[in-house]
């Protein structure tokens, strides 16, 4: 019978850096993940905000159609009673009932537009469409931000996780060329194993091994006890043009078994050569350094990318400045040339149809204004996407909207708090009510008169309770 305890050890010594190169492709891996949930959140926050200016947009379009179709209708319902009558020309009434056609054809359209952009909407915030969902609308823009084209070169130089994505993929592909040359480097193993073992040899229960209590010559009476055993070895492989040489080098040493009564020590050396046996390594060094050459064309490439983006988000938040400004006088100048056109059609100097016309483009106009908002809206959303840091360009419309929101917040907070706290304060009453009444009912010398006058004072605590919640809950 006998018995062993022991601990291996296995360490590679030195692998010509190969093990450290792995460790940092791992942590360059990390990183990449984490460059891609950040991607991932700014095209999410992206694409949310363009579906919420778009339904905007819509919203006001069909807003305008609306008001467009109430007033050709107005003048069409008038033409209608005077065409019956010969006050007006064939041609006029019809060229008016087209008009009229016309605008209300185009309202249908802007409501499916409408529709069809709060789905998208729905679909950019995952959830199932259901009942129509009323959006703050966005206001026109007062305080225009200021954006610099050079400012933007350097934050997307410095924040755009495709950006930093590929410049990530130049390091790990550096670090993969280095672990591929090290398998050509020498490498330097430890094996080795330590600890004790006892083996004693286990009677057949005859009567001549116990004859002799006192003789410990014997198989069964020689006292043996724990004995140290141990193996340590170094192994040592050198690559060179494809072929490996290596070299072992072992020492140990074992307990004693039952057959023998002392242990063995041994030291030895193996020396081996494999001829064209690493032949792959040179392959894995190619295609490392391919990977390599590859990585930095694609980092070039995506950050001329990346800069024409900037570019284009830049020129189009210019444009939409501009056609604000230009949609903004044009619209004035119509609306007065409208205004103009039905009081001289109010005094018969201007046909019905002319003034429906202008009025169109007095529609055209307004929504000009209106897509040169979503314009400015979007272009600063495209440019935050562009530098990769969602929100650093923020409009005045969403900086209001935030304060808002964190208002609401802080008094929702406030009321759930106060809530808690009456919550608590009546459940307190509750008990110390509970208590008393305890108290007084184990009470026997206490006289019922006692009692009743206690309880009018027991009952007035939530009328003050209430009282102090209402003078606490305007704080709040």
């Amino acid at each position: 019978m006998g018995k062993k305890m022991s601990m291996d050890i296995k360490h590679t010594i030195f692998d010509g850096m190969e093990s450290w190169n792995a460790l940092g492709e791992a942590k360059i891996a990390l990183e990449n993940a984490k460059l891609e949930k950040v991607k991932i959140c700014n095209e999410i926050e992206s694409e949310t905000k363009k579906a919420y200016y778009s339904l905007d947009k819509n919203i006001k379009s069909y807003a305008i159609h609306k008001e467009m179709v109430d007033r050709t209708s107005k003048y069409f319902s008038v033409l209608d009673k005077a065409v019956a009558d010969d006050l007006v020309s064939k041609e006029e009434y019809l060229k008016v009932k087209g008009l009229n056609l016309q605008i209300d054809f185009q309202e249908k359209s802007a409501k499916e537009d409408m529709l069809l952009a709060e789905r998208t909407l729905f679909q950019a915030l995952n959830m199932e469409p259901g009942e129509s969902k009323k959006i703050r609308l966005v206001d026109s823009p007062k305080n225009i931000v200021s954006i610099g084209l050079e400012n933007c070169y350097e934050l997307a130089m410095a924040n755009n996780p495709e950006v930093r994505i590929k410049a990530n993929n130049i390091r790990y592909y550096d670090k993969e060329r280095k672990a591929q040359k090290a398998k050509n480097w020498p490498k330097v193993e430890f094996d080795g194993s330590f600890g004790s073992a006892i083996e004693r040899y286990e009677p057949l229960f005859l009567e001549s091994d116990y004859d002799v209590p006192d003789d410990n010559s014997g198989p069964v009476m020689s006292g043996r006890d724990w004995e140290p055993e141990w193996y340590a070895g170094v192994k040592t492989s050198i690559p060179f043009w494809g072929s490996t040489l290596e070299h072992n080098y072992v020492r140990e040493q074992w307990a004693p078994t039952v057959s023998a009564f002392r242990g063995s020590q041994s030291a030895t050396n193996y020396l081996n050569y494999k001829i064209l046996d690493n032949m792959e390594s040179f392959v894995g060094i190619e295609e490392a350094r391919s990977n390599f050459a590859k990585a930095i064309t694609d980092y070039d490439k995506a950050k001329n990318e990346t800069l024409m983006g900037v570019k284009d988000a830049y020129f189009k938040y210019r444009k939409a400045i501009i056609q604000m400004q230009v949609s903004m006088a044009q619209m004035e100048h119509q609306e007065s040339l409208v205004n103009i056109l039905e009081q001289r059609n109010r005094f018969g100097d201007m046909e019905a149809s002319r003034v429906l016309e202008e009025a169109m483009k007095l529609g055209e106009e307004k929504y000009s204004l209106v897509q040169s908002d979503f314009d400015y809206y979007t272009s600063i959303v495209a440019v935050n996407q562009s530098v990769g840091v969602p929100g650093y360009f923020k409009p005045e419309y969403e900086s209001q909207e935030f304060d808002t929101w964190q208002v609401a917040q802080d008094k929702k907070a406030a009321e759930e708090k106060a809530a808690n706290e009456a919550k608590k304060a009546k459940r307190g009453l509750f008990f110390g009510m509970f208590g008393q009444r305890r108290k007084s009912s184990a009470d026997p010398k206490k006289e019922p008169v006692a009692a009743a006058d206690t309880q009018p004072q027991v009952a007035s605590k939530p009328a003050d309770v209430a009282v102090v919640e209402d003078k606490k809950s305007p704080t709040l």
